[in-house]
């Protein structure tokens, strides 16, 4: 993947266009790579969160 930037510029010369082309491939695999990294730190949130929620349930039955 590329990106494109197209700016207008003024020259002596009259109005010209500045176009810049940059590769984002290791960008957008970075991209990826945070995106899943995420979905698995939300994954594990969710995991604690039930343990903990099951554990308060199993003291409240527990308690005289």
């Amino acid at each position: 993947p590329v990106e494109i930037n197209l700016s207008a510029i003024q020259t002596g010369e009259g109005p010209k266009v500045l176009a810049m082309i940059a590769d984002i491939t290791e960008r957008h695999r970075l991209q990826l790579e945070v995106e899943a990294r995420a979905a698995e730190l939300e994954q594990a949130r969710d995991r604690t969160t039930q343990a903990l929620r099951q554990g308060a349930e199993r003291n409240r039955q527990a308690e005289p």
